[in-house]
């Protein structure tokens, strides 16, 4: 069992290495930080951005211009390699067998309530109901940006967090 998690990891961690390298590029040069601006809101802004209703899912991006190109390639395409505490993902199981993830954004002796990253809006979860609350090592920024972010969109976008929000 061991053997098989350790295989598991190490290919996951191993596809993530690939991935990074397969973008080095990205980091390397400069972008177009205007186009960047709508690579943004078309693959990020949901979560990174205040929410109308509900709050932010996902870190404050402000100061994030003070990053190396590197670690910012890093942390948008190894999200699961660095989650701050505060954005752990959980997973709540209820008696009935209801799954429901997000991050912790309320928390009462009589309850819990889940911010996901969908328009859903936030999921409360009366305690009594609950069997099962453990947190996850993988972050709910999605792996696979690689898929609907190309090379040269990257590099765009990684010049618009360098240039501030």
């Amino acid at each position: 069992l061991v053997k098989k998690a350790k295989a598991l990891f190490t290919t996951a961690n191993s596809d993530r290495a690939k991935v990074m390298a397969d973008y080095k590029e990205s980091a390397a040069g400069t972008g177009d930080a205007k186009h960047g601006k709508a690579v943004f809101e078309e693959n990020c802004a949901r979560c990174h951005m205040p929410r109308k209703q509900g709050g932010r899912v996902g870190p404050d991006l402000s100061g994030v211009n003070n990053k190396t190109r590197e670690e910012l390639l890093k942390a948008i395409l190894d999200p699961s390699a660095a989650i701050e505490p505060r954005f752990v993902n959980y997973m709540v199981t209820t008696k009935d067998g209801q799954v429901f993830d997000g991050v912790i954004a309320n928390e009462t002796p009589a309850a819990i309530t889940l911010r996901g990253g969908t328009e859903d809006g936030d999921q409360t979860i009366l305690r009594r109901n609950v069997a099962e609350v453990r947190a996850s090592n993988i972050s709910l920024m999605p792996e696979g940006l690689e898929k609907s972010i190309n090379k040269k969109d990257m590099a765009d976008l990684i010049s618009y967090l360098r240039a501030g929000l």
